[in-house]
Protein backbone atom coordinates (compact mmCIF):
# COMPACT_ATOMS: atom_id res chain seq x y z
CA UNK A 1 0.00 0.00 0.00
CA UNK A 2 1.21 3.53 -0.75
CA UNK A 3 -0.27 7.02 -0.99
CA UNK A 4 -2.34 7.60 -4.13
CA UNK A 5 -1.07 11.02 -5.19
CA UNK A 6 -2.77 12.37 -8.33
CA UNK A 7 -0.66 15.43 -9.17
CA UNK A 8 1.37 18.36 -7.92
CA UNK A 9 -1.22 20.90 -6.88
CA UNK A 10 0.54 24.02 -5.65
CA UNK A 11 3.84 25.52 -4.57
CA UNK A 12 4.36 28.05 -1.78
CA UNK A 13 7.47 30.25 -1.71
CA UNK A 14 8.86 32.46 1.07
CA UNK A 15 10.54 35.61 -0.24
CA UNK A 16 12.43 38.65 1.01
CA UNK A 17 11.55 40.62 -2.15
CA UNK A 18 7.94 40.47 -3.31
CA UNK A 19 8.47 43.27 -5.83
CA UNK A 20 11.03 41.14 -7.63
CA UNK A 21 8.61 38.21 -7.61
CA UNK A 22 5.83 40.37 -9.02
CA UNK A 23 8.08 41.32 -11.93
CA UNK A 24 9.38 37.78 -12.46
CA UNK A 25 6.05 35.96 -12.17
CA UNK A 26 3.95 38.53 -14.01
CA UNK A 27 6.29 39.96 -16.63
CA UNK A 28 8.87 37.21 -17.19
CA UNK A 29 6.85 34.02 -16.69
CA UNK A 30 3.59 35.57 -17.83
CA UNK A 31 1.43 34.10 -15.07
CA UNK A 32 -2.10 35.24 -14.40
CA UNK A 33 -3.02 37.09 -11.24
CA UNK A 34 -4.93 34.94 -8.76
CA UNK A 35 -6.74 35.79 -5.58
CA UNK A 36 -6.66 34.73 -1.96
CA UNK A 37 -7.47 35.80 1.58
CA UNK A 38 -4.20 37.51 2.51
CA UNK A 39 -3.55 40.91 0.87
CA UNK A 40 0.18 40.64 1.66
CA UNK A 41 0.57 37.45 -0.37
CA UNK A 42 0.88 37.02 -4.13
CA UNK A 43 -1.43 34.48 -5.75
CA UNK A 44 -0.58 33.33 -9.27
CA UNK A 45 -2.67 31.28 -11.70
CA UNK A 46 -1.74 29.05 -14.61
CA UNK A 47 -5.17 27.44 -15.10
CA UNK A 48 -8.62 27.34 -13.47
CA UNK A 49 -7.24 26.63 -9.98
CA UNK A 50 -7.46 29.73 -7.79
CA UNK A 51 -3.70 29.80 -7.16
CA UNK A 52 -0.99 27.34 -8.15
CA UNK A 53 1.90 29.51 -6.95
CA UNK A 54 1.75 31.57 -3.76
CA UNK A 55 4.57 33.90 -2.69
CA UNK A 56 4.55 35.42 0.79
CA UNK A 57 6.84 37.81 2.68
CA UNK A 58 9.57 36.32 4.84
CA UNK A 59 13.08 36.93 6.13
CA UNK A 60 14.37 34.04 3.97
CA UNK A 61 14.21 33.12 0.28
CA UNK A 62 13.10 29.52 0.36
CA UNK A 63 10.65 26.95 -0.91
CA UNK A 64 8.05 26.71 1.85
CA UNK A 65 6.14 23.61 0.77
CA UNK A 66 4.75 21.62 -2.14
CA UNK A 67 1.09 20.56 -2.17
CA UNK A 68 0.20 17.16 -3.64
CA UNK A 69 -3.40 16.41 -4.54
CA UNK A 70 -5.27 13.24 -3.62
CA UNK A 71 -8.70 12.36 -4.91
CA UNK A 72 -11.05 12.81 -1.97
CA UNK A 73 -11.52 12.54 1.83
CA UNK A 74 -11.18 8.76 1.76
CA UNK A 75 -7.87 8.97 -0.09
CA UNK A 76 -6.57 11.51 2.43
CA UNK A 77 -7.61 9.31 5.34
CA UNK A 78 -5.82 6.37 3.69
CA UNK A 79 -2.75 8.62 3.41
CA UNK A 80 -2.93 9.45 7.12
CA UNK A 81 -3.04 5.77 8.01
CA UNK A 82 -0.20 4.97 5.64
CA UNK A 83 2.03 7.72 7.02
CA UNK A 84 1.32 6.57 10.56
CA UNK A 85 2.25 2.97 9.72
CA UNK A 86 5.42 4.17 7.99
CA UNK A 87 6.43 6.15 11.08
CA UNK A 88 6.15 9.53 9.38
CA UNK A 89 4.91 12.28 11.68
CA UNK A 90 2.28 14.60 10.23
CA UNK A 91 0.00 17.42 11.34
CA UNK A 92 -3.42 18.58 10.26
CA UNK A 93 -3.88 21.87 8.46
CA UNK A 94 -5.46 24.63 10.54
CA UNK A 95 -8.61 26.48 9.48
CA UNK A 96 -6.47 29.47 8.52
CA UNK A 97 -4.16 27.29 6.41
CA UNK A 98 -7.08 25.65 4.63
CA UNK A 99 -8.55 29.07 3.81
CA UNK A 100 -5.17 30.34 2.58
CA UNK A 101 -4.68 27.34 0.27
CA UNK A 102 -8.39 27.15 -0.56
CA UNK A 103 -8.62 23.40 0.03
CA UNK A 104 -11.00 21.29 2.09
CA UNK A 105 -8.44 19.28 4.09
CA UNK A 106 -4.68 18.89 4.27
CA UNK A 107 -1.99 17.11 6.23
CA UNK A 108 1.64 18.26 6.41
CA UNK A 109 4.83 16.27 6.89
CA UNK A 110 8.55 16.47 6.13
CA UNK A 111 10.90 14.19 4.26
CA UNK A 112 14.21 13.16 5.89
CA UNK A 113 15.87 16.39 4.60
CA UNK A 114 13.26 18.79 5.95
CA UNK A 115 11.48 19.33 2.62
CA UNK A 116 7.84 20.07 3.45
CA UNK A 117 4.99 18.23 1.73
CA UNK A 118 1.26 18.83 2.04
CA UNK A 119 -1.35 16.30 0.95
CA UNK A 120 -4.74 17.83 0.22
CA UNK A 121 -8.06 17.40 -1.53
CA UNK A 122 -10.81 19.74 -2.67
CA UNK A 123 -8.95 22.72 -4.11
CA UNK A 124 -11.08 25.58 -5.49
CA UNK A 125 -11.50 26.53 -9.14
CA UNK A 126 -12.34 29.94 -10.60
CA UNK A 127 -15.41 30.43 -12.77
CA UNK A 128 -13.83 33.18 -14.87
CA UNK A 129 -11.26 32.16 -17.49
CA UNK A 130 -7.55 32.69 -17.01
CA UNK A 131 -6.09 35.73 -18.76
CA UNK A 132 -2.29 35.85 -18.87
CA UNK A 133 -0.24 38.89 -19.91
CA UNK A 134 1.14 37.28 -23.07
CA UNK A 135 -1.70 34.83 -23.82
CA UNK A 136 0.49 32.00 -22.54
CA UNK A 137 -1.10 28.62 -21.85
CA UNK A 138 0.04 25.88 -19.48
CA UNK A 139 -0.57 22.12 -19.69
CA UNK A 140 -2.23 21.06 -16.43
CA UNK A 141 -5.62 19.30 -16.20
CA UNK A 142 -5.48 15.93 -14.46
CA UNK A 143 -1.67 16.09 -14.57
CA UNK A 144 -1.52 19.18 -12.36
CA UNK A 145 1.52 21.44 -12.32
CA UNK A 146 4.73 20.54 -14.14
CA UNK A 147 7.39 19.27 -11.76
CA UNK A 148 9.75 20.18 -8.96
CA UNK A 149 13.36 19.14 -8.26
CA UNK A 150 14.23 18.90 -4.57
CA UNK A 151 17.61 18.69 -2.85
CA UNK A 152 18.37 15.59 -0.78
CA UNK A 153 21.53 14.25 0.84
CA UNK A 154 21.28 10.52 0.17
CA UNK A 155 20.22 8.98 -3.14
CA UNK A 156 19.33 5.53 -1.77
CA UNK A 157 17.33 6.84 1.18
CA UNK A 158 15.53 9.37 -1.01
CA UNK A 159 14.56 6.74 -3.56
CA UNK A 160 13.19 4.55 -0.77
CA UNK A 161 11.23 7.38 0.87
CA UNK A 162 9.69 8.82 -2.28
CA UNK A 163 8.99 5.46 -3.92
CA UNK A 164 8.23 3.02 -1.12
CA UNK A 165 6.70 5.42 1.41
CA UNK A 166 5.00 8.04 -0.76
CA UNK A 167 4.23 5.96 -3.86
CA UNK A 168 6.07 7.90 -6.58
CA UNK A 169 7.22 5.72 -9.46
CA UNK A 170 10.79 5.94 -10.76
CA UNK A 171 10.57 6.97 -14.43
CA UNK A 172 14.15 7.82 -15.36
CA UNK A 173 17.64 8.52 -13.98
CA UNK A 174 20.43 10.75 -15.24
CA UNK A 175 24.07 10.36 -14.24
CA UNK A 176 25.84 13.68 -13.55
CA UNK A 177 29.43 14.58 -12.64
CA UNK A 178 29.73 14.98 -8.89
CA UNK A 179 31.56 18.30 -9.20
CA UNK A 180 28.30 19.80 -10.56
CA UNK A 181 26.95 19.64 -7.00
CA UNK A 182 30.16 20.34 -5.10
CA UNK A 183 31.45 16.78 -4.76
CA UNK A 184 34.97 15.62 -5.54
CA UNK A 185 36.08 15.43 -9.22
CA UNK A 186 35.58 12.03 -10.76
CA UNK A 187 32.55 11.17 -8.63
CA UNK A 188 29.00 11.00 -9.94
CA UNK A 189 25.52 11.64 -8.66
CA UNK A 190 22.09 10.63 -9.92
CA UNK A 191 19.26 12.95 -10.86
CA UNK A 192 16.14 10.81 -10.36
CA UNK A 193 12.79 11.48 -12.03
CA UNK A 194 9.57 10.18 -10.43
CA UNK A 195 5.98 10.31 -11.57
CA UNK A 196 2.43 9.75 -10.34
CA UNK A 197 0.41 10.24 -13.54
CA UNK A 198 0.94 10.23 -17.34
CA UNK A 199 3.31 13.21 -17.10
CA UNK A 200 6.89 11.90 -17.35
CA UNK A 201 7.72 13.19 -13.87
CA UNK A 202 6.18 15.42 -11.24
CA UNK A 203 9.04 15.12 -8.75
CA UNK A 204 12.79 14.79 -9.17
CA UNK A 205 15.61 14.88 -6.65
CA UNK A 206 19.34 15.57 -6.70
CA UNK A 207 21.80 14.82 -3.88
CA UNK A 208 23.13 18.28 -3.05
CA UNK A 209 22.92 20.74 -0.15
CA UNK A 210 20.72 23.71 -0.97
CA UNK A 211 19.54 26.28 1.56
CA UNK A 212 16.68 27.39 -0.71
CA UNK A 213 15.22 23.85 -0.49
CA UNK A 214 14.63 23.91 -4.24
CA UNK A 215 16.76 23.05 -7.28
CA UNK A 216 14.20 23.76 -9.99
CA UNK A 217 10.47 24.29 -10.58
CA UNK A 218 8.67 23.74 -13.89
CA UNK A 219 5.19 25.27 -13.89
Amino acid sequence: MSIDIKSMGYVRVASTDLDAWATFAGKVLGLGTGRGPNPDHQYWRIDQVSARLVVFPSDVDQLDCVGWEVADPRALQDAREHLQKAGVEFEEGTREELDERRVQELVRFRDPWDNVFELFHGITYESHPLVTPYAATFVTGDQGMGHIVLPVLDDVEALHFYSDVLGFRLRDSMSMPGEFVGKEPGSKVWLRFLGVNPRHHSLAFLPMPNESKCVHIML
